[in-house]
């Protein structure tokens, strides 16, 4: 079905093409000046995640992101150049791949150009703190605490966001079409605090949001036979659907009556679009004869579900570099897309080592920044693995131990400085691991240092509780413990082992009422979890009550 969709839009493009390219042979240098010249005052970042590594996955959102990103590159849509342009999907669309791709923008915009944000996937909050003010679901996020990695913080977009307008001096224009699930760690509680934060105004700042705070962005094969309707629309607006007074010009005040008027009608209006932010600005301007042959078309199927792509963050640089600087980067290309991070490959060497010679090269000053970025995520990609095995009890694969995640992440941490917005994102991630990695070498002085380090950092960091809750447990201080479980249970409310390792540990204190209340509570919120079930099963046949072991054994 994909296969023929995709045929049937190339056919569709293929038709267009051939017949606005005989139009323009006809009609000369009427056509609109400003179409088919590259826009080089724009800078795209576009992101969509449909496939999660942990938690429930998406149809369409990588389809409507890439549909997105081939309009504003192609010459007839945005016009922006591809080396001016980043598409992460599925699996390339990691946390630490997207704060990658937000330093991009901030080594490359200029003063006066715009940039463009582009999010499709999963966003959620787990807890309503201070600082979890939403969050926008990366590939490799965590069922839940979503401080350990993994996600991305609004208030992390709305820092770079910042940054972009008043260091920059740049307009920033974000679109997100998120907030497709109420099952998530947060609930719809979750997505409507996530929608919330994303609205909050910023100066200079166009805001284009898929919903309002507590409603869901449904997605279908009955928009374009697999899509978002947000992004369906958006896109087919901006096309020159929107163009409400001809004047072959698309701005926010125009798309925001035509989203207004399409979404609610198609959604029973269960899903009402929000757009914040200078009614005047141009989103994009109209190819007249290209629309015009859509229009005269009549179809819908002007969305593409091409195969999913990546685009990195490096120009044709064989032309710019000398030959010996340009095979030293491409053997640490190689090295970080096959991950020989620390360990060597017998012919290129690894990642690690290339970067510093790239560094002791004068000649190569221009893939300073983006070997850095690129370095950077890669040494974090793979210790989220671990991470989230953590987070789960479970093991890691072999590949992924602690001490080498303890290792990447600290050079990735070495590689930063705190006035970078990751930073304390890094710091507190990598202190997590050290902890770890300290107490499973019985180092519990360094161990208990490394917890209270982190907690100065970040004092909403769930995980530091819990691994401070094992620590101590393991010791026999089962009052820390208990305090320090619940605590984590307080921050991330919908973290199922902390809920466990509380219970377990109140049990532990002879505080049963206290163990099966909250063991209860977790089950409200997920029914299914075998441990805690097992947990209370035991405890009730310690207690010689087996009507109810039997009754939990039976569910």
């Amino acid at each position: 079905m994909k296969m023929k969709k995709y045929f049937l839009f190339s056919i569709i493009l293929f038709t267009v093409t051939c017949a606005v390219s005989q139009e323009r042979n006809n009609v000369g240098n009427k056509s609109n000046n400003m179409v088919n010249q590259v826009n080089s005052d724009l800078k795209l970042l576009v992101i969509g995640v449909s496939t999660y590594q942990n938690i429930e996955s998406l149809n369409y959102a990588h389809t409507d992101a890439l549909a997105f990103y081939n309009f504003m590159t192609s010459p007839e849509g945005g016009r922006v150049s591809p080396d001016n342009a980043t598409l992460l999907l599925n699996e390339k669309a990691t946390f630490p791949n997207m704060i990658a791709a937000l330093e991009w923008l901030i080594d490359q915009t200029k003063e006066g150009e715009t940039v463009i944000f582009y999010f499709a996937g999963h966003g959620d909050l787990e807890n309503k703190t201070m600082f979890q003010n939403g969050f926008l679901l990366a590939n490799d996020c965590p069922k839940s605490s979503y401080m350990a990695g993994g996600a991305l913080p609004v208030i992390y977009l709305q820092q770079y966001s910042a940054t972009l307008v008043q260091k920059n001096k740049a307009k920033v224009i974000i679109i997100t079409d998120a907030c497709k699930s109420g099952k998530l760690a947060g609930g719809l509680e979750g997505i409507t605090n996530t929608t919330t934060a994303l609205q909050q105004s910023v100066e200079n700042t166009v805001k284009i949001l898929s919903s309002q705070p507590g409603e869901l962005s449904y997605e279908s094969d009955k928009w374009n036979g697999g899509a978002g309707v947000f992004t369906y629309y958006l896109v087919k607006g901006m096309m020159g659907f929107a163009d409400r007074n001809n004047d072959k010009k698309i701005t926010v005040g125009e798309i925001n009556i035509y989203l207004t008027d399409k979404i609610p009608a198609e959604t029973n209006f269960a899903q009402n679009p929000s757009v914040i932010g200078n009614p005047a600005v141009i989103l994009s301007v109209i190819d007249s004869i290209t629309f015009a042959n859509l229009k005269k078309m009549q179809s819908n199927e002007i969305l593409t579900n091409g195969d999913v792509a990546f685009r990195g963050f490096e120009d044709d640089l064989k032309k710019q570099l000398d030959s010996s600087t340009y095979k030293m980067y491409m053997d640490f290309r190689f090295c970080i897309t096959n991950n020989y991070l620390t360990e060597s490959h017998p012919v290129y060497g690894n990642a690690v080592e290339l970067y510093k010679k790239l560094l002791e090269n004068k000649n190569a000053s221009l893939v300073h920044s983006p070997a850095k970025r690129s370095l950077i995520a890669a040494l974090q990609n793979t210790t989220q693995i671990t991470i989230n095995c953590l987070l789960e009890g479970k093991e890691s694969p072999n590949e992924f131990s602690i001490p080498k995640a303890y290792k990447e992440l600290g050079i990735a941490y070495s590689m930063t400085d705190s006035t970078e917005i990751s930073y304390n994102s890094i710091k507190c991630r990598y202190l997590f691991v050290k902890s770890f990695n300290s107490f499973d070498s019985n180092n519990f002085k360094e161990g208990f240092q490394n917890i209270e380090a982190l907690l100065n950092t970040d004092p909403d960091f769930s995980p530091a509780y819990f691994i401070k809750g094992i620590a101590n447990f393991n010791m026999g201080n089962f009052d820390i413990a208990a305090e320090s479980f619940l605590k984590a249970v307080e921050l991330s409310p919908n973290w199922m082992w902390a809920y466990k390792s509380a219970a377990r540990t109140l049990f532990k204190l002879k505080k049963s009422d206290e163990a099966v209340a909250l063991i209860n509570k977790g089950l409200k919120i997920n029914p299914d979890y075998g441990p805690i079930h097992s947990l209370l099963i035991d405890h009730y046949y310690r207690t010689k009550d087996t009507v109810l072991a039997l009754e939990y054994l039976e569910k």
